[in-house]
């Protein structure tokens, strides 16, 4: 075999080789070595400010209406006029006919005065089964005010009494003086229920029709 042609083949391919080796370890060391490939930073998302609460609108408190003071039936009925006329007529009373005569003025009033309130709450304020029960009622105090009277007269008549016994006749006018006040109170307390206002006497009291 022929070595010194083998010879310089070898010492040929064996610098190729040692190239080529050493070729790929720079290319190696290139790649290891060049700095990584950092991804771009992703910027963040703006936090959304979060909702200032609107603040409700302070409510005023509703003021608290002051009450209406009761009224007081009673005290303005103890004011009324026709007991004033009468308390002046029996102060200037100098005879029992002049005693008779304020007592029967005044109960001449209170009929008068029961009759139109009566009238007036019947048919003006009241309906239905509420003024069925009133005027039924109406109707049982006028019975008893004639019972009242009649045990009274004892069988007389008033003007029989006038002519024979005065005393008689001023007791029997004050009886039923005092049934029609005591009725005419009363009327005054449902009037001033259903309206809230007290009656007017003066208005109940004239010569004009009532309307």
């Amino acid at each position: 075999m022929n070595y010194k042609r083998i010879a310089p083949l070898l010492l040929g391919l064996t610098l190729t080789v040692l190239s080529t080796g050493l070729s790929a370890c720079e290319s190696k060391d290139s790649w290891s070595s060049s700095p990584a490939s950092v991804p771009s930073a992703t910027s963040e998302p703006t936090p959304t400010p979060e909702a200032t609460a609107t603040p409700e609108p302070t409510q005023e408190p509703t003021p608290t209406p002051e009450p209406t003071p009761s009224m007081d039936v009673d005290a303005l009925f103890a004011e009324n006029p026709i007991d004033a006329q009468k308390d002046e007529d029996l102060a200037n009373a100098f005879t029992a006919k002049d005693a008779y005569l304020a007592f029967q003025t005044a109960r001449e009033k209170w009929v008068l005065f029961v009759d139109r309130l009566t009238d007036t709450i019947s048919n003006q304020l009241l309906e239905g089964q509420e003024k069925e029960e009133f005027d039924q009622a109406a109707e049982a105090w006028s019975l008893e005010k004639d019972e009242a009277l009649q045990s009274v007269l004892e069988g007389s008549t008033e003007e029989e009494l006038l002519q024979t016994d005065l005393d008689k006749a001023t007791e029997a006018s004050s009886t039923v003086m005092s049934l029609c006040r005591d009725r005419a109170q009363a009327l005054c307390k449902k009037y001033a229920e259903l309206t809230g206002q007290f009656p007017d006497f003066e208005a109940l009291l004239s010569d004009a029709p009532m309307g």
